[in-house]
C-alpha cells in the first residue's frame, strides 16, 4: 500500500483503465485506510 495515497499495488495498476465509477471505489477505499491508519483529526 502507497502510505501516500493509500492505494494498494492492485488499485494502483487498475487506475489506469478504471471508468469512472471504479476510480469513486478506489478514492473511497483509500479515503477509510486513509483515516482508519490517522485516527487523529486537525479541525
Amino acid at each position: 500500500m502507497c502510505t501516500g495515497c493509500y492505494r494498494t499495488s492492485d488499485e494502483i495498476v487498475d487506475w489506469f483503465m478504471a471508468d469512472d465509477t471504479r476510480k469513486h471505489e478506489i478514492i473511497k477505499a483509500c479515503a477509510e485506510r486513509r483515516d482508519l491508519a490517522n485516527p487523529i483529526k486537525l479541525l
